[in-house]
């Protein structure tokens, strides 16, 4: 982005002022001779200069060095329909900008030599109420129409001096045209006989400018700004003098008030609508050619030294006092304002725009005013007095105490109240001047920053996490902490320097942000990205629900309801950014005072009047570096990047924030001026754009392009079907050249395989008696131990349904329980023998985890209600899984049964199921003893055993985690757990989605 030097001053120009900044050489402007600029239907503004014409879009300066057949272009004109010509030396073209392109249509030859059929070296052009074009030459005017070209000479005594300028064009209120000579002799019209015949009138001589304003016929000359009254039935009276002023060269209306005049000289003037009154520009600005005023009413100015933007600020200052302002008060009857820096005490009257200084302490510091029914309380170092009429009429003395008075207030029953730090009380000053002291509880290195009445009384704004802010109710007879918890964290103790009550809420500035308190909890106030975590100086509130704060970009409005953020600073007329602590007051008429650090500004207009921002436009596109075109839809290949540019064209550049996004369902992302995006999938994607100038701006309507990302190559039939053919031609030489290197080696490798065959088949008869051994244990286990377990577990059932007494009910379930666990024991054993020989016969099947989780946990509710557990499900339906339904019943089974047998009494069995784009993910939660860390080392081990023992005696095998862990292992899944000890153990097992 190209970046733009900024010369900024303020100055006055008839009770207005004016933002200044210069584009040069430096800028990107060919030369610095600059004669014309205009806009374009798009906004775009060209410049017409002595190198050539160029064109800037709000980031950088283009020129168009190769379209003209000379570099010497002079100015523009704006068609009634909207076109808009450029004309030159040798050249008159229409420009045509669409955005993508940019075409110049010739209007009409032009040439070095007179002929009947060209121009030759323009110097103005004028069109017509029947928008016929005339052009005048240096001895003649041409006119330009539909159905022909015409010459109109005139005398050779008429002929200009000038490059720049010759014949002057105007109409009258009927229609009359008139032509008037660079030296000041006017020629009108016969429209009859289409000739020109002098006029009565004459003008001064070396005229420059004539154009009619609202009834009036305005001629700028080398002796003066002259004014004529035109006639209603045609015609125009003589002409008056209005101002004295060497060498008007033009004059451009810049609103419904005030006229620019310019001069070749190096001053030059703003006048009043009747040409009443003038004051010059105190800034010098070296031969102004031409003052055009843009679609926002900036006024450009084409001069010998480059081109100038002035531009309405908002703000105003109150004197040429570029000192740091302390405080700012206002007197609600008078309206007068009473300002002070550290030395001096000033009233300020804005009806007259005098100010009168009042008092002068040179060992002084002022810091504090507040204007009351009394008088004017002013805060100077170690004192707090009352003036009024010109007197102190009473004091009140701290230097004893060392202690300066930063603050004063009055409250709306007549008490003054001071800011004294280094007090745990603070001070009143009552209606009948008795001084008074209030307690305050404030924190460890707590000082009182501030003392303001609320809604509810008064507060006071300190420093401190727990000790910031603290209120006293008419009622009370001290202070009281309200300060609620943060709900934010902060490395440091935060500092409150201002605050404001609206809403039943109070918002604070401070150290950290701006803050808002409700009265439970203190949080920070969003003002986005680039302010959120500045600190805050002062606050102020405002109108129409919106609040005024300070912080190091300047002054901002932050609007209640709907969160938007505005700025102002330099730009909008402020003398600096940096404002005082407390240095901002809206006044009865809801003006808006500040005090900087260079000088006291206001503004009368209504922060609240928001503009719409200018439509960004996309300035420059480029894919992989190459530039593409700017229209609604770009194509690019997958794989590459996209860089955009793109600019509101609005003033200053600087000032705006612009966001993007690529779907109308995400948020708004922050940008600068240049858009980069990559990786982009195939497909189409909107990108839009918007932007917001500082100030009071609001978002601007949405731009947007479409981007289309080609598919990448390999999702081709083209590709797809070479890969096929070339892996299908690898295959056929792989299986060749193996083929033929098999054939070689099988001599060598048969030798050596005979030798070892005795060796393999003597070592293979060991391994597999070995292995028969290990089978027949396992078909022991399975076959002659579980069917006599089975038939124990079947006759202790029986047993227990008759009727025995207590001693043989007891060993019977004791028979139960031990057989029971054996048989628990066995099958686990076969199930790791099973995973250990690898014969794990998976069905990897779509299953309904839901159903499975209920299934299994409703199988453990009579043993949870045993032991008084309560099995919470918190499952997400309908989750659906790529799994084995028995292995993961068993997973299911194994964790519910651990959570259960190691969990309390009384206790709660949490069973959560989620899931996200590629994992259900289950959670068993138990409230049991918790895992160790030497535990969760050894967790998943077989025959492990952990410090944690099942909490009512039941039998482990210590194989249920490891099984689990090869379970949710052979169907690619994960398992964890997260446990502390004493905080119970939540196992989490992750499996593929279906």
């Amino acid at each position: 982005m190209t970046l733009i030097t900024t010369l900024c001053s303020t100055i006055s120009a008839v009770s207005q002022s004016y933002f200044y900044k210069r584009y040069g050489v430096q800028e990107g402007l060919p030369t610095e001779i600059i004669k014309a600029v205009a806009q374009d239907s798009l906004g775009f503004f060209w410049i017409a200069t002595d190198e050539g014409l160029s064109i800037y879009d709000g980031i950088k300066f283009k020129s168009y060095t190769e379209i003209l057949h000379s570099n010497y272009v002079k100015g523009f004109i704006e068609k009634s329909n909207g076109g808009l010509l450029v004309f030159g030396d040798l050249d008159l073209y229409e420009i045509n900008n669409t955005g993508d392109t940019i075409a110049f249509d010739a209007v009409c030859p032009v040439s070095r030599v007179l002929n009947d059929s060209s121009v030759t070296y323009p110097k103005q052009i004028y069109e017509d109420q029947n928008n016929a074009l005339w052009l005048s030459e240096a001895q003649s005017v041409v006119r330009l129409e539909e159905n022909g070209f015409k010459r109109f000479e005139f005398d050779s005594k008429d002929r200009t001096t000038q490059f720049l300028r010759s014949f002057s064009i105007f109409e009258d209120l009927v229609g009359n045209l008139y032509v008037v000579s660079f030296q000041g002799n006017v020629f009108q019209l016969n429209a009859k006989n289409d000739v020109f015949e002098s006029y009565k009138i004459s003008f001064p001589s070396q005229v420059e400018y004539v154009g009619v304003f609202d009834q009036k016929l305005v001629i700028g000359a080398s002796e003066g700004l002259f004014v004529s009254e035109l006639d209603a039935d045609g015609g125009f009276e003589p002409i008056d003098l209005a101002k004295s002023i060497q060498s008007v060269s033009f004059v451009k209306a810049i609103n419904d008030d005030q006229y620019f005049i310019a001069t070749r000289g190096k001053e030059h003037y703003i006048a009043n609508s009747d040409f009443s009154a003038f004051e010059a520009l105190p800034y010098e600005i070296n031969n102004i050619n031409h003052v055009y005023v843009s679609g926002e009413n900036d006024i450009w100015i084409s001069s010998n030294e480059g081109l100038i933007l002035l531009k309405e600020n908002l703000f105003q200052t109150v004197s040429d006092q570029d000192v740091f302002m302390e405080s700012v008060t206002e007197d609600p009857e008078t309206g007068n304002i009473y300002y002070a820096t550290d030395q001096f005490l000033f009233e300020y009257n804005p009806q007259t725009a005098k100010n009168t200084e009042l008092l002068d302490f040179a060992n002084g510091y002022f810091q504090s005013l507040s204007f009351t029914g009394d008088g004017l309380w002013v805060a100077n170092a170690f004192k707090a007095f009352l003036y009024d009429q010109g007197v102190i009429e009473k004091e009140f003395d701290f230097g004893e105490q060392r202690r300066f008075v930063t603050e004063i207030t009055q409250d709306s029953s007549g008490n003054v109240w001071l800011s004294i730090p280094g007090h745990s009380y603070s001070y009143q000053i009552d209606q009948n001047y008795d001084l008074k002291k209030y307690p305050v509880p404030l924190g460890e290195d707590g000082v009182i920053n501030l003392v303001k009445e609320g809604d509810r009384g008064i507060y006071i704004a300190s420093s401190g996490n727990d000790s910031y802010l603290f209120h006293k109710s008419p009622e009370d007879s001290m202070f009281s902490n309200i300060s609620a918890p943060l709900g934010f964290e902060v490395k440091s103790n935060i500092e409150i320097t201002g605050l404001t009550s609206l809403n039943d809420k109070i918002y604070l500035a401070s150290s950290v942000g701006l803050l808002v308190h409700d009265g439970n909890t203190l949080n920070k106030v969003n003002l986005g990205e680039e302010f959120q975590d500045l600190p805050v100086r002062s606050i102020e509130e405002y109108v129409n629900g919106r609040i005024l704060i300070a912080n190091a970009y300047g002054l901002l409005m932050y609007d209640l309801k709907n969160g938007t953020v505005d700025l102002f600073n330099e730009s909008y007329g402020l003398s600096s950014r940096t404002i005082t602590a407390n240095g901002i007051m809206v006044s009865s008429t809801n003006d808006v005072w500040v005090c900087t650090s260079q000088g006291l500004c206001y503004s009368s207009y209504a922060l609240t009047q928001s503009k719409e921002t200018l439509t960004p436009k996309f300035i420059e596109v480029s894919v992989n570096g190459e530039p593409s075109a700017t229209n609604k839809e770009v194509q690019m290949d997958y794989g590459s990047f996209i860089s955009m540019e793109v600019s509101s064209i609005t003033f200053p550049e600087s000032d705006v924030n612009y966001q993007y996004r690529l779907d109308p369902s995400k948020d708004w992302i922050n940008t600068d001026q240049e858009i980069l995006i990559s990786n982009l999938p195939s497909g189409k994607h909107e990108l839009q754009v918007r932007a917001k100038k500082y100030g009071p701006f609001t978002w601007s309507d949405v731009n947007s392009v479409i981007i289309d990302v080609n598919p990448p190559y390999w999702h081709s039939g083209w590709f797809v079907v070479i890969v096929v053919l070339g892996i299908l031609g690898l295959i056929a030489l792989t299986y060749s050249y193996v083929a033929i290197q098999n054939r070689r080696k099988n001599h060598r490798l048969q030798v050596l395989i005979n030798e070892k065959t005795s060796e393999l088949l003597s070592a293979n008869k060991d391994l597999k008696l070995l292995n028969d051994e290990k089978n027949n244990l396992i078909q022991i286990v399975a076959h002659d131990l579980k069917s006599p377990l089975a038939q124990i577990m079947s006759a202790s059932d029986l047993v227990k349904k008759e009727d025995l007494n207590e001693t043989d009910k007891k060993l019977t379930e004791m028979i139960k329980l031990s057989s029971s666990h054996l048989m628990e024991m066995i099958n686990k054993i076969l199930d790791v023998s099973q995973i250990e020989s690898k014969e794990l016969d998976l069905n990897i099947q779509s299953v309904n985890l839901t159903h499975t989780i209920l299934q299994v946990a409703n199988q453990y509710e009579s043993y949870a209600k045993k032991k008084e557990i309560q099995i919470i499900k918190e499952v997400e339906m309908d989750v659906y899984g790529n799994v084995d339904e028995g292995f993961t019943k068993q997973i299911i089974d194994n964790l519910i049964s651990n959570a259960l047998k190691f969990s309390p009494k009384k206790s709660k069995v949490i069973i959560k199921l989620i899931e996200n784009q590629h994992k259900a993910i289950l959670e068993i939660k138990d409230e049991g003893p918790g895992l160790s860390a030497d535990d969760k080392e050894k967790l998943f081990g077989k025959f492990q055993r952990l410090s944690a023992k099942p909490t009512a005696n039941e039998s482990s095998t210590g194989l249920g985690l490891s099984i689990v862990k090869k379970f949710v292992t052979a169907q690619k899944g994960d398992v964890w757990v997260e446990s502390e000890k004493g905080k119970g153990a939540s196992f989490f097992v992750a499996l593929p989605k279906a």
